[in-house]
């Protein structure tokens, strides 16, 4: 799998990508890196790819703490899905017939019960987040559950899934993203790399 690689400036990442999910992020975080990783073609990959892709990149921390999009239609028949398989979810907001849940994954065999499901959603067109880090969707503050705020704080790594499938978004302040040279030693060796200056 080819991937070509650009490291952004933010306010790229907060205009362009995450409409109508809110991105704050702390003025002082002057460490903060943002790469994009383009053409990844998601939908064309099997489970277990999919799965060493995740756990590559969040370091095989888990639990893992997933954050994603839900239309109102679909709902009961998610929520049915994550009682029956034991899976710890909460619903933290709706914001115009969407709901936001915040899916929390245990190990590696709830991660697989689930990436069909989560997969199904992202390659419809519906946003997908997630972390290794307990505190990076779990805002307390109540306008940020209802505006759907995510809240990059200091020493935290968020990945996003795009719309469509084939673009993967890094937002983090930690080493092993701080170079190009760096993350193609995180990434799975079936990923080939390409960087590009960002202009």
């Amino acid at each position: 799998m080819n991937t070509d690689v650009v490291y952004l400036p933010l306010n790229v990442l907060i205009n362009k990508f995450f409409t109508p999910l809110n991105l704050v992020v702390r003025e002082n975080q002057q460490q903060l890196k943002i790469v994009s990783m383009d053409q990844m073609n998601l939908s064309n990959i099997d489970e277990n790819e999919r799965i060493e892709i995740i756990e590559s990149l969040s370091n095989v921390s888990y639990p893992l703490y997933f954050y994603f999009q839900l239309p109102e239609v679909y709902l009961a028949e998610f929520e049915q899905f994550f009682k029956k398989n034991k899976n710890e979810y909460i619903i933290i907001s709706e914001i115009e017939s969407n709901y936001f849940i915040y899916l929390k994954i245990q190990n590696r065999a709830n991660l697989k019960i689930v990436i069909k499901e989560l997969a199904w959603l992202n390659g419809s067109g519906y946003k997908l987040l997630w972390s290794a880090d307990v505190n990076a969707f779990n805002s307390h503050k109540d306008e940020d559950i209802k505006s759907g705020t995510v809240r990059v704080e200091e020493d935290q790594t968020i990945f996003f899934i795009g719309e469509p499938e084939d673009l993967l978004i890094i937002i983090s302040n930690e080493h092993r993203f701080k170079s190009f040279n760096k993350l193609k030693e995180v990434l799975p060796p079936f990923i080939e790399p390409t960087f590009y200056d960002y202009d």
